[in-house]
């Protein structure tokens, strides 16, 4: 009899939990395709803001302390101080600069992420020719403690036509 109670007590408590754990995994998996949606519309508000305020302005607003930016052809910014210390010396009203996220991942805990994509970069030649120039980009993104989402690395490289996909 006891032998018996024992073996309905395991099976209902396994029972528990395979119900409880797959509505988990499908609360997680709701989550992460939410958040998704939030990164992509965060990357979107940083292009838009870009185009609005210039590309350094624009980043101000999205990075955190220890946020890392590699650029093409010199070495990694580390750090907000560094990156608003370049912002501050160089002009972002020579180019305007777009870009798209064509997909976005999310880690299980939801605190980090990263949007991918491609941009369009429109300047001018020496000559004074308008040009445009073609790239992807990675923005890997940390959620805040205040629930905004802030950018922790940015980086990219040139393409010879325009990511889409």
């Amino acid at each position: 009899m006891l032998r018996s109670l024992f073996v309905i007590s395991a099976i209902v408590l396994l029972a528990g939990c395979s119900q409880n754990c797959n509505r988990s995994v499908a609360a997680t998996l709701f989550n992460k395709d939410s958040l998704k949606v939030v990164l992509i519309n965060e990357d979107k508000k940083y292009s838009d803001l870009s185009a609005k305020k210039g590309f350094y302005h624009a980043r101000l607003d999205f990075l955190c302390e220890n946020s890392v930016e590699a650029g093409s052809g010199s070495m990694p910014l580390e750090g907000s101080v560094a990156i608003e210390e370049f912002s501050k010396k160089h002009s972002d009203s020579t180019f305007s600069i777009e870009w798209k996220a064509v997909r976005a991942e999310v880690a299980a805990s939801g605190e980090l992420g990263y949007t991918f994509g491609g941009w369009t970069l429109k300047t001018k030649t020496k000559k004074g020719n308008d040009t445009t120039m073609y790239g992807n980009y990675i923005t890997v993104w940390h959620k805040q403690a205040d629930g905004s989402w802030k950018y922790i690395l940015d980086g990219g490289g040139d393409t010879p036509k325009p990511v889409t996909e």
